[in-house]
């Protein structure tokens, strides 16, 4: 599942478990197959956002990296379709392990 947050007015985050993977995808980094939205959007399931309310509103999605954005752009869309005034935006985070080199 992918959540989603809405920011109300009153500063609250909601948080909810509101797109489901469909079928489980090997990573493309390790399938070596390119990243294309629409068949990561079509893999993807719309569920209900509880006491979202489009014209104030906010809804953030938070993911663990950001290479292609192409997840993202995915769940934008989904997003889209069933919430078209949604203002729908990313916050991405990555880890790093940097290892010193041994001689």
């Amino acid at each position: 599942l992918i959540r989603v947050f809405c920011a109300s007015p009153s500063g609250a985050w909601i948080g909810s478990s509101a797109i489901k993977q469909n079928l489980d995808r090997e990573a493309s980094s390790t399938s070596g197959n390119t990243r294309n939205v629409n068949e990561l959007r079509a893999n993807y399931t719309m569920l209900d956002i509880p006491n979202y309310n489009p014209s104030v509103d906010e809804i953030m999605i938070f993911d663990d990296m950001l290479t292609t954005g192409c997840h993202f752009k995915a769940a934008q869309k989904l997003i889209l379709d069933s919430y078209p005034n949604a203002r729908v935006n990313g916050v991405f985070t990555v880890r790093r392990d940097i290892r010193e080199e041994q001689s």
